[in-house]
């Protein structure tokens, strides 16, 4: 989790008051990245969209809200 939240913000560029990724990677690369599995970081993703910390939309990223440092 710390990893994946981590490689988010290192991915990010600040754009106003957000930060957002522009072109994300698919969560199998992303799980690759942080060496993790695909499910790992799509329940991952689900937890942060659910809870209104990112919001995706096609292939951007938002970070909406601090992320988490952990759960």
């Amino acid at each position: 989790m710390k990893e994946t939240i981590k490689l988010l913000y290192e991915m990010a560029h600040k754009e106003g008051d957000i930060f957002v990724i522009h072109d994300r990677p698919t969560q199998q690369e992303l799980a690759n990245m942080v060496g993790s599995s695909r499910e790992m970081v799509n329940k991952i993703m689900h937890e942060l969209t659910k809870g209104v910390y990112i919001a995706i939309q096609d292939k951007t990223l938002r970070i909406e809200r601090t992320l988490p440092a952990s759960w």
